[in-house]
């Protein structure tokens, strides 16, 4: 994949490296810190993006890189030209009494952002089909479509399985989604081919530990929720992309 302009899938993945890289060092705090905090609203993949924005504007000089841009969530532009567009969506691997947990894109959080919700078009596949449509007039050229899931896992020690199952904050992964994660990867590469066959995984961070979770969900949130007694916490995030001629 190669455009005529300052952007290559190499230079890509070197962004998402770097982004990866400070996920687990500087950043790590910051984004536990927001994760955590359960008594506001929690934007999952909004706590990623800053990174992703400030990662991209450093891999890619030559472009202004910008945040919802069009409602697109992240679009590098070079000249009148969208380049690059990213759309991310954060998902928790929550557990609910109807997940038959075959694979580990089967959990309720994660195939609800994946589809479009009967009340709401807010998913991954909505945004495969229509981010084209999102830019501008005029803009179009040669670009990377790119499609980032964020999936966090909040492992949680106390309550009991009703508690779990409970359709309300604070949201569980249950225990046996380590299993199941190994092979998050194939599974989320598979459900993209499905979608487009053009659309191929260019980067993998996963299982990246947060890891003050548990003192900063102690000291933000847990007094909401006594049953349970702590918070272990990772996120992994993945880079599907296609190159449009």
């Amino acid at each position: 994949m190669t455009t005529t302009v300052p952007v290559s899938e190499d230079l890509l993945v070197s962004a998402f490296s770097v982004a990866e890289a400070r996920l687990r060092g500087p950043a790590n705090y910051d984004v536990a810190r927001r994760i955590t905090d359960e008594t506001k609203a929690v934007r999952y993949e909004g706590s990623l993006n800053s990174i992703l924005v400030s990662a991209l504007s450093n891999a890619l000089p030559e472009c202004s890189v910008q945040r919802e841009y069009n409602k697109i969530d992240i679009c590098a532009v070079h000249g009148s030209c969208v380049v690059v567009a990213i759309e991310s969506k954060g998902m928790v691997a929550n557990s609910h009494s109807g997940d038959r947990n075959r694979i580990s894109i089967d959990l309720h959080g994660i195939r609800t952002k994946l589809y479009p919700d009967p009340r709401a078009r807010n998913s991954m596949q909505t945004d495969v089909d229509d981010i084209a449509n999102k830019i501008p007039q005029g803009m179009n050229c040669p670009r990377f479509e790119v499609f980032v899931p964020v999936i966090y896992e909040l492992y949680r020690e106390g309550g009991n399985r009703a508690d779990w199952f409970a359709e309300r904050k604070p949201w569980v992964t249950l225990p046996e989604f380590k299993e199941l994660r190994k092979n998050m990867r194939d599974d989320f590469a598979e459900w993209f081919q499905r979608e487009d066959p053009r659309i191929n995984l260019i980067y993998a961070a996963e299982s990246v530990e947060l890891e003050n979770a548990n003192e900063l969900w102690r000291n933000q949130a847990q007094s909401r929720f006594p049953k349970f007694k702590s918070l272990e916490a990772y996120v992994s995030f993945y880079a599907f992309a296609r190159f449009i001629e």
